[in-house]
């Protein structure tokens, strides 16, 4: 019964979120929230593109890309920064127990590398710009 249910939920979902962006039609444009520099132009942040514009697909999409790699960004400094302080929080209260040190010193090894992760995320736009142009 519950994997039934659980069916009839993820397909209800997936109906309803692809019939509201079918119901949307064609995109004709977007609104650049970064600046952005391809090798066939530039736009400023705040530009509204339309399909009439030379590169308005590339330049949304490296818009969106940006997007995405901010919000990966900001998620993974929240989760290093809730990992660090937890992290010593087990090394404070640990008690002598070695165990317990060991676990806190893990998560702050594993804060740190999620924080090379969110600096990487940041990278990639560059490197996706690079690749396209």
């Amino acid at each position: 019964m519950n994997k039934l249910l659980g069916s009839i939920l993820v397909v209800g979902l997936l109906f309803g979120a692809g019939s509201n962006a079918l119901a949307a039609g064609p995109v004709e444009g977007c609104t650049l929230r970064h600046d952005i520099q391809i090798s066939s132009g530039s736009a400023t942040s705040g530009t509204v593109l339309t399909s009439s514009d030379a590169d308005w697909g590339m330049l949304c999409l490296l818009d969106s890309v940006y997007s995405v790699t901010d919000w990966i960004f900001y998620g993974l400094l929240s989760l290093v920064s809730v990992l660090t302080v937890y992290g010593g929080f087990a090394i404070v209260t640990a008690g002598g127990d070695s165990e317990k040190v060991g676990k806190g010193r893990d998560y702050i090894v594993y804060a740190t590398l999620g924080l090379v992760v969110a600096f990487l995320s940041k990278v990639i736009p560059s490197i996706a710009e690079g690749i396209v142009g």
